[in-house]
């Protein structure tokens, strides 16, 4: 069983909920438990923005199940009453993912005998607020998540992948049924990737002061994810197409296999430079840079040419992709001028 931070930070929460709670004399501490076990949120920004939802819904919850005890009573009937309207309201106001919190803060109201109704429901309705407000300062100071660091791991291990299946694209040996589990899989992995990235955006966009190099590398960040979806699809229209492409002339196989190393092989030089683990990047034009794949062969195959435009479109983002690489590394590199120490004004005699 593997304990990750985002389980450590619902503990803590529970903890501090419960904490305050007892000290502030408000039963019971329970509700506040549960408020912070459900507010909890991947990232700073989103816990933010749904303790601010959680907030409003259950202010407009407690305001309506106060008027609805207060003249109507809190019979069976008026609860359930209560509980349809909050959750219309809070689905017409898009709280969605406020609701069930605040159902909890209508039926924890509501279940307070009518003559204890102001002392305990307001206690229960601020017993919610704490539970609210501990997700969101547990989440602030303590185990911020590395976004960036697991979006590039999980993006590096997705396109490592990709450029091995690449590379064994046309293998007999390869089993068609297991080369389709591969892509399923990897199209998964590139899901959560693009989730990540969307959590890393949040936090560069609302919650850092970010210089322009960083908002560069997110740019950049975005324009790889692209590269995997061009990538994806390529393989996909190539896995649909396998028989075509397997009953190519050998020449032509051998040369669109050739193609495909060297695409792989330029694939990973891209992500070397951006790693900072390859010195020298080549400049745009230069006479080996990988060219585009020759059509003409394979026009007598016109039942492979769908394959070859979208690996054409593939290439094209590549190359995209690494000019905006060798850009950022080379905005990167300190200027002669900055590093040289400046020389001393000569005396005038």
């Amino acid at each position: 069983m593997r304990f990750g931070a985002r389980i450590f930070k619902t503990g803590l929460t529970v903890i501090l909920a419960l904490y305050a709670s007892i000290w502030l004399n408000l039963e019971p501490p329970v509700l506040a438990a549960i408020a912070a076990a459900l507010s909890i949120q991947p990232s700073v920004y989103r816990s933010w923005k749904n303790g601010l939802e959680q907030v409003q819904s259950n202010i407009i919850g407690a305001i309506i199940a106060t008027l609805f005890t207060l003249f109507l009573g809190n019979g069976p009937l008026i609860i359930a009453m209560v509980v349809m309207l909050v959750i219309g309201i809070n689905l017409q106001l898009k709280y969605e993912k406020s609701t069930q919190l605040a159902v909890v803060t209508v039926l924890a109201m509501m279940t307070v005998p009518k003559e204890e109704f102001l002392q305990y429901g307001l206690d229960r309705f601020f017993l919610i607020l704490i539970g609210v407000l501990s997700s969101l300062a547990i989440n602030i100071i303590f185990f911020r998540p590395q976004y960036e660091k697991r979006l590039f791991a999980q993006h590096k291990q997705l396109m490592e992948q990709i450029a091995l299946s690449l590379r064994f694209l046309l293998d007999p040996a390869r089993d068609a049924k297991e080369s389709r589990k591969d892509i399923q899989e990897m199209k998964k992995l590139q899901e959560n990737t693009q989730n990540l990235y969307l959590l890393l955006q949040e936090e560069k966009t609302y919650f850092q002061k970010t210089r322009f190099s960083q908002w560069r590398k997110l740019v950049v960040y975005r324009e790889m994810l692209k590269l995997a979806d061009e990538a994806l699809r390529f393989l996909e229209k190539a896995e649909h197409h396998r028989t075509a492409l397997e009953h190519l002339p050998p020449d032509l196989q051998e040369a669109l296999l050739n193609w495909l190393e060297r695409m792989a092989s330029e694939q990973e030089r891209i992500y070397l430079l951006f790693e900072k683990k390859l010195r020298e990047a080549r400049l745009d034009g230069e006479e080996h840079e990988l060219q585009p794949l020759p059509l003409a062969p394979f026009l007598g195959h016109p039942e492979v040419l769908p394959v070859l435009l979208f690996a054409e479109e593939y290439l094209a983002q590549l190359r995209h992709v690494g000019l905006m690489v060798q850009q950022l590394q080379t905005s990167q590199e300190p200027h002669p001028e900055q590093s040289e120490p400046a020389k001393p004004a000569s005396k005038q005699e």
